[in-house]
């Protein structure tokens, strides 16, 4: 498989961060053979952070020195510490009773790679000098972005306060039985390379009929550690995709697009941290020269390599091209996640999608065993052609989304959730509806931690839905069934919030009427639920009424 070859090819550079040495030898590779396919290759020089590991150490003070491999995670800064390890199981998830301020703290990595960052925030509320994480699957290293605040805005923070380790899942264990038998005294050393340097993406243009009309195939280049899933394999699959293009006679023009800092790399340490390459290109390139409404889609491919397959995709009139394209092929069709570049692009009413079997993938996310060995050739060979067969449709054959059908599923949405809407209102450009579909996080980011979901139209369509269901409460409650109302009150977060927007959705007082149900107080709990289901219909339509305004502007 030609796509193979070229990946390994560019495994062989080893781990690429934005700014790198390493980046730029990829990028003078990639430009190399993207000069003899297309009309024109362009390279933008992006401004990034660079943060590189020098040298780290974990040394055990007992009975002698006692050395252990580890990793330090970004955005780690070089120090020098020495202090008690503390063993903590389940770190971040549960109450802990022993005091970890001052002191170093080992634990297990959470289920969720990235809930990393909720571990380290929790140490550092706590006071803990440092934390070291043993992974969940055997010898491996991986590495994680950590940061040192709550939420999820484009501002810049202070830099990363206490330091964060790596260390294999047999050195952990070892480690952890050790200290619940006996103190242990930690020694860590990390020196990294943290400046501002120039990230760079690669643009490579193929002229087609309709110039107006551009066909965005993307993926990003950096990695962290072998990366050979995400994301070498997405660049080979665009040099396969050139390659090809070669033979095409293209109906629209298409963009081949490799980002640099889709892992992080943002100036400063940017609390929303990932997308940013694909940010910059958006705002310096496309807003900057009014080229949006010119891109007639974008196909995004990251993280392919072993599971089910899947595209994430942005409106309903996309993912029904999608459908009949992919038409004989096994694929999940979801919407457009806020994990991926094409979201980027889809945040601002473009269809966008990005091809990838993410969820399959956490064993090897972000480690170093991220290579060729781990790979079903059938899926990624699959990936692949189902890639090249929407690339085909739409810059060769002129697929078209009909964007019409963005104002019927609107109206679908809010009618299945009892909202008549005046016809008035769905004279709406169909591409600012896209910008309708927004990432959540359930509850308050310092009480728990979950990953985004993507949602459509939350401020009004989420409300209603949690609605509904407090009702249920409430009539489980009259019905004496308390234990029922329990346990839909479980499942329901206090609020929503948007990330990015960082903008609060007050759900209900969660907390405070299951403490009153459990103790008797039947009545009290009924009233608030029922102020509560009377302010969510009351915020949503409120809401819905701004967005529609707003849209029709």
């Amino acid at each position: 498989m030609q796509l193979l070859i070229y990946a390994q090819d560019l495994a062989s550079i080893g781990e690429v961060i934005s700014g790198s040495k390493e980046e730029k030898i990829l990028v003078n590779k990639l430009k190399s053979f993207l000069e003899e396919k297309a009309d024109e290759v362009v390279i933008h020089n992006v401004p990034v952070m660079l943060w590189k590991e020098k040298h780290v150490s974990l040394n055990i003070v007992v009975d002698g020195i006692r050395n252990i491999s580890t990793l330090a995670l970004p955005y780690t800064t070089s120090t020098h510490i020495v202090g008690d390890l503390v063993y903590i199981r389940n770190f971040g998830f549960s109450k802990i009773r022993k005091n970890v301020e001052g002191k170093i703290i080992l634990t297990e990595w959470a289920k969720d790679p990235d809930e990393a960052e909720h571990q380290y925030l929790e140490a550092l509320e706590k006071g803990a000098l440092a934390i070291i994480l043993y992974d969940r699957y055997p010898s491996r290293f991986r590495r994680i972005v950590v940061k040192g605040t709550y939420g999820y805005s484009y501002n810049t923070y202070t830099t990363t306060p206490i330091p964060a380790f790596s260390i294999k899942r047999e050195d952990g264990i070892a480690l952890a039985k050790e200290a619940s038998n006996k103190e242990l005294k930690a020694e860590l050393t990390v020196e990294v390379n943290v400046q501002n340097a120039s990230g760079q993406i690669v643009e490579a243009i193929f002229n087609g009929k309709k110039e107006n009309e551009k066909i965005y195939i993307t993926a990003h280049h950096d990695h962290w550690l072998t990366g050979f899933t995400d994301n070498i394999l997405g660049v080979a699959s665009l040099v396969n995709i050139a390659n090809e293009a070669t033979n095409w006679k293209l109906a629209r023009e298409m963009r081949i697009l490799s980002f640099t800092a889709e892992e992080g790399g943002s100036p400063g340490f940017t609390e929303w941290y990932w997308l940013y390459g694909s940010r910059w290109y958006l705002e310096n390139v496309v807003l900057k020269h009014r080229i949006e409404n010119e891109i007639y889609a974008v196909i995004n491919w990251d993280a392919v390599g072993k599971g089910k397959l899947t595209i994430a995709a942005s409106g309903y009139s996309f993912r029904h091209l999608i459908r009949k394209v992919t038409e004989g092929f096994k694929v999940r069709i979801e919407f457009d996640s806020s994990y991926f570049d094409s979201y980027t692009f889809s945040k601002i009413g473009i269809p966008s999608a990005t091809i990838n079997t993410m969820n399959d993938l956490v064993d090897i996310y972000h480690t170093d065993k991220d290579t060729i060995n781990i790979i079903d050739k059938n899926v990624v060979l699959g990936a692949y052609n189902v890639f090249r067969k929407i690339i085909a449709a739409l810059a060769r054959n002129s697929a078209e989304i009909r964007m019409k059908h963005e104002r019927v599923f609107l109206k679908s949405t809010l009618r299945k959730a009892g909202i008549d809407v005046n016809i008035g209102y769905l004279a709406i450009p169909p591409r600012k509806i896209l910008t309708l579909y927004k990432p959540i996080h359930r509850g308050n980011y310092r009480e728990e931690y979950n990953p985004f979901e993507t949602h459509f139209l939350p401020e009004v369509i989420t409300l209603l839905k949690y609605s509904k269901v407090l009702e249920k409460a409430i009539n489980s409650i009259l019905e004496g069934n308390v234990q029922k109302a329990l346990r839909l009150l479980a499942k329901i977060p206090s609020e929503i919030m948007l990330p990015g927007d960082e903008k609060s959705l007050p759900i209900a007082p969660i907390k405070s009427i299951i403490t009153f149900l459990k103790r008797g107080h039947r009545n009290l709990a009924v009233k608030i639920l029922e102020n509560s289901v009377e302010m969510l219909r009351r915020n949503a339509m409120k809401n819905l009424r701004e967005i529609l305004k707003e849209l029709s502007q």
